[in-house]
């Protein structure tokens, strides 16, 4: 068999070989009996249903094929149902808790992804061992065993304190038998303390500030508050002055009106008099009952104003 794609025989042997074993019988995804399509990137045997939906997924995702149907199957994608299988894809999906998901997103995680990848490598190691032989042996362990090196939960790892070791650096110490410097391994230092001088005592020198003066900006001598007290006062005034401004037009205004009310009622009353001259003048026995009852003098009233604001009235007698 030098042929790259299989017969259809060997086809038909080789799926009829897979879907004797118990797993194999039913669906994957539904647990249907007796699938007869397959999912080959994954190497599981699902129903027809289930292959709609696989389908709709893309075949970048998964990429079914019919086990009674399709004729051209290729020698790469049988080795990956034989090394797959139904048992195997349900324990590495049950030892990464993605079995009780929804079908799409069970495809579409980063485990489905690292199922569907060792699936292809060891299909591909396979078929390189055994070529165009239509059976494998079973003996070998071809199972998908999860390669630990690739995963390492943090959590599981054991962390063990790290100790630094602290090296003291090698002093100089005066032996008293020789009186000369000898260098010393870490274990025999011996730290050396300065000496206290509690006798001698320095006397500590306060730092002495000399003043100069005519440097520089000069102080101001003025008090600012008392400026400010003088531009209140000031302001104070002028409103006072303002207030007595404004009473005295105030005043003026009354003067005015009061002036004009006496000029109008002494007008009043000059022309009472005026009309009873008239009469007077008019009826002589009427002249006669007035100097009996003593009114022969009456007033008469004349008025001047003054531009001064002063109203002065100038009497005249008028005798009949």
């Amino acid at each position: 068999m030098t042929s790259n794609s299989p017969t259809t025989d060997e086809i038909q042997q080789i799926i009829s070989k897979l879907k004797v074993k118990p797993y194999n019988r039913i669906c994957f995804d539904c647990n249907g009996r007796n699938p007869t399509w397959a999912s080959v990137t994954y190497g599981v045997f699902i129903c027809i249903d289930c292959s709609a939906i696989h389908r709709n997924l893309g075949v970048h995702i998964t990429f079914v094929r019919s086990t009674i149907l399709d004729t051209n199957w290729t020698w790469h994608q049988l080795r990956c149902m034989q090394v797959g299988g139904n048992d195997n894809a349900s324990k590495f999906f049950k030892e990464h808790n993605n079995v009780n998901v929804d079908v799409k997103q069970r495809y579409n995680n980063r485990i489905a992804t690292m199922y569907r990848d060792k699936i292809f490598k060891k299909a591909s190691s396979v078929h390189e061992m055994y070529n165009d032989k239509i059976f494998i042996d079973t003996s070998e362990n071809i199972s998908i065993d999860e390669d630990k090196s690739e995963e390492i939960d943090f959590f599981s790892q054991e962390f063990k304190p790290v100790v630094h070791k602290t090296i003291l650096p090698k002093k100089l110490i005066v032996n008293e038998k020789e009186n000369n410097n000898v260098l010393l391994d870490d274990s025999s230092v011996i730290e050396s303390q300065p000496i206290k001088s509690s006798i001698i005592k320095k006397p500590i020198k306060k730092p002495i500030f000399k003043i100069k003066k005519n440097l520089g900006a000069t102080k101001v001598s003025k008090n600012f508050d008392e400026v400010e007290e003088k531009a209140i006062q000031a302001e104070k005034q002028i409103k006072d002055l303002s207030k007595f401004n404004i009473i005295n037009n105030g005043n003026e205004v009354t003067d005015k009106i009061s002036s004009r009310l006496m000029m109008q009622n002494l007008e009043d009353t000059n022309k009472e008099i005026e009309k009873h001259l008239e009469i007077i003048k008019n009826n002589p026995k009427k002249a006669e009952i007035v100097e009996r009852l003593g009114i022969s003098s009456v007033q008469n009233f004349e008025i001047s104003h003054n531009v001064s604001s002063s109203v002065y009235a100038i009497k005249k007698k008028f005798t009949l």
